[in-house]
């Protein structure tokens, strides 16, 4: 505690055998401030990030589905909303897969999930990737999006 008195009133220009005190307020925000960087200093790496469901699209296609994501989903790249189901036709996920398409896609990539909307994020790009990759574009999947 002595270390910290004397860093505070280094801070303040006085010393603990000085007659300037040191107020509780000063006091707590140095030892937050300690306790905060004696935590970065011995904190470990951080993990890498993820890369981004966007970075599995075909990087010349990326706009096309942020547009095809917004019209099926009203999905954007930080906002996807990859359970809606559209209890009419069971299209669902990000991008509203008729459940037949969606299970062609899911088996010719190993991907067990039944549904679209139960996919995990990464699953739905990755079949909608396949889709683009497979018919060179977005037709027929989702000729009627205009995008």
């Amino acid at each position: 505690m002595l270390a910290l008195a004397t860093t505070v009133g280094a801070f303040h220009g006085s010393t603990p055998a000085s007659n300037h005190s040191v107020t509780p307020a000063v006091q707590t925000q140095a030892t937050e401030k300690a306790v905060f960087y004696a935590h970065v200093d011995n904190a470990p790496l951080a993990p890498p990030v993820a890369p981004s469901p966007m970075s599995i699209l075909p990087a010349s296609s990326r706009a096309g589905f942020i547009c095809i994501m917004w019209d099926e989903s009203r999905s954007t790249p930080s906002h996807l909303n990859p359970n809606d189901l559209n209890v009419n036709s069971g299209a669902g996920g990000i991008f509203q897969f008729l459940p037949w398409i969606w299970q062609a896609g899911a088996n010719e990539l190993g991907i067990t999930t039944q549904f679209a909307n139960e996919a995990s994020v990464t699953e739905q790009f990755e079949v909608a990737s396949w889709y683009y990759v497979r018919n060179s574009g977005f037709y027929p999947e989702w000729s009627g999006d205009n995008c």
